[in-house]
């Protein structure tokens, strides 16, 4: 990642925000193992809806500071990612539509896991460049306006 295009304040607010999300890693995985107790038909989708729950905070928290950084490489990662997880939604919802159920015996079936972290990832990844075209449209809004009033 090029830090090039961040100075110093805002390496240290991102710097907060991946404590930030350290901790609510540490958070939610405590308050899955002990407090929730849910029961998954496998662990692995507990694991994964932490992880993408971690990531989206993180990624909105970067929004809201705005210090995300503004390049090709960065955004296609994003776009990329975001486009996996809306195959990954449509592959889920056909697989409840042919009758996988969300919940099965009181506990998250794996379609219900899988469907939970996708969504997460979705929002996560979605996020980043949802806001880098708006700034882009906004300028070229502005920049419209200004032409038309000259």
């Amino acid at each position: 990642m090029n830090n090039k295009r961040l100075d110093e304040r805002q390496l240290l607010i991102r710097d907060r925000i991946y404590k930030h999300m350290f901790l609510i890693l540490i958070c939610l995985t405590f308050f899955n193992a002990n407090i929730l107790n849910l029961k998954f038909i496998d662990g692995y989708s507990s694991g994964m809806i932490i992880l993408f729950a971690t990531l989206a905070f993180g990624n909105i928290e970067i929004i809201i500071k705005n210090v995300y950084i503004d390049n090709l490489k960065e955004q296609s990662a994003y776009i990329i990612i975001s486009i996996l997880a809306v195959i990954a939604l449509i592959l889920d919802i056909f697989y409840i539509i042919n009758g996988d159920k969300i919940i099965l015996d009181s506990s998250l079936s794996k379609t219900g896991g899988r469907l939970i972290a996708d969504i997460l990832m979705l929002i996560g990844h979605s996020c980043i460049p949802i806001k880098i075209v708006l700034n882009k449209y906004i300028k070229y809004a502005k920049n419209e306006e200004e032409d038309t009033h000259e």
